[in-house]
C-alpha cells in the first residue's frame, strides 16, 4: 500500500510539475556552430595541437563567438601529462562591436588505468584577459582553477 502512494506521489509530480515549472524562451533562430581540431604527435612524448570553434546566430547571418586555440602536451610518464595551450577569442555584444578575449592555460594530467577503467584527473590554472585595450580592467587577469575527474570504461 505504502508503495503505491509513493508511486501516485511520483506520477502526480511528473504530470504537475512540468507544466508550472519555468524555462527558456523558444526561439526560432538558425545557428551555425562548427569547430575543427587537428593533433600532430611531433615527438613520441610530445603532442601538437590546433582547434578553431565558431558561431553563427541569427538564423546564420551574423558571426557571434569564435575562438582558436593551439597547445602542447607533453608526456613525462606513461600516467603524467602536462599541457599548455594559448587561446583567442570574440564574442560579439549587444551593440555589435566584438569582446576580445585572451586565455593561456598550464596544467597537469594525471592518468590511471585499471583493468577496462581508466581514471582521468585534470587540473588547470587559467588566466584570462578580456578586453585589453578597450576597458578599464583589460590588462588584468582573471585567474581560474579548473579541475576535472572523468571515469571511462
Amino acid at each position: 500500500m505504502k508503495r503505491a502512494f509513493h508511486i501516485l506521489i511520483f506520477i502526480s509530480c511528473m504530470l504537475f510539475c512540468p507544466s508550472v515549472a519555468l524555462s527558456q524562451s523558444i526561439e526560432n533562430d538558425a545557428r551555425l556552430w562548427f569547430q575543427f581540431k587537428l593533433d600532430k604527435d611531433v615527438h613520441k612524448k610530445l603532442n601538437v595541437h590546433i582547434a578553431s570553434q565558431n558561431r553563427i546566430n541569427e538564423n546564420m547571418s551574423r558571426f557571434s563567438r569564435s575562438m582558436s586555440e593551439m597547445g602542447l602536451t607533453f608526456k613525462i610518464h606513461k600516467n603524467i601529462r602536462l599541457l599548455v595551450d594559448y587561446s583567442f577569442g570574440f564574442n560579439r555584444r549587444l551593440d555589435d562591436s566584438y569582446s576580445k578575449l585572451h586565455r593561456m592555460d598550464a596544467g597537469v594530467l594525471l592518468r590511471k588505468k585499471v583493468k577496462k577503467l581508466v581514471i582521468s584527473s585534470r587540473n588547470l590554472i587559467q588566466w584570462q584577459y578580456k578586453n585589453v585595450f578597450s576597458s578599464e580592467n583589460g590588462k588584468l587577469a582573471n585567474i581560474y582553477f579548473r579541475s576535472k575527474l572523468s571515469f571511462n570504461y
